[in-house]
């Protein structure tokens, strides 16, 4: 085989490989721009930590960049964490999510209920904190 030949394969492999993960991110632009909107009316401080589950804020954060983030945790003793550590002005976790099984606690780290969104078909519950 020439050389000519492999470089002129391994060029057309790439072009598809770009070509697929370019399409995969477009069909996804108007989900994602939907999230933002979303996010856009809860009303956010860019300057404090936003969380929420990692697939709803991408062009969000990428519209806002450099908003603090993180991923909202899995159960309470990482929240506590968080809260401890940074200043979380807004956040968002899935209405079935385990850290709305004891409100009291997310009102003991200065959380407070700030609406239910709902988004296609999805429903999330959106919490406020107080500066700490």
């Amino acid at each position: 085989m020439s050389a000519s030949f492999l470089v002129g394969t391994f060029c057309l492999f790439s072009l598809a490989v770009v070509r697929n993960t370019y399409t995969f991110f477009a069909d996804h632009d108007a989900t994602d721009v939907s999230y933002a909107s979303a996010l856009e009316a809860v009303g956010h401080d860019n300057k404090r930590m936003l969380v929420t589950p990692f697939d709803i804020s991408i062009r969000y954060r990428y519209d806002h960049f450099p908003v603090p983030w993180s991923f909202t945790p899995y159960n309470q003793p990482t929240l506590e964490l968080l809260a401890a550590r940074f200043d979380i002005g807004t956040m968002m976790v899935d209405d079935d999510d385990s850290l709305l099984r004891d409100e009291a606690d997310l009102v003991n780290l200065g959380f407070y209920k700030d609406r239910v969104l709902v988004i296609g078909e999805h429903k999330y519950v959106v919490y406020k904190r107080s500066v700490q």
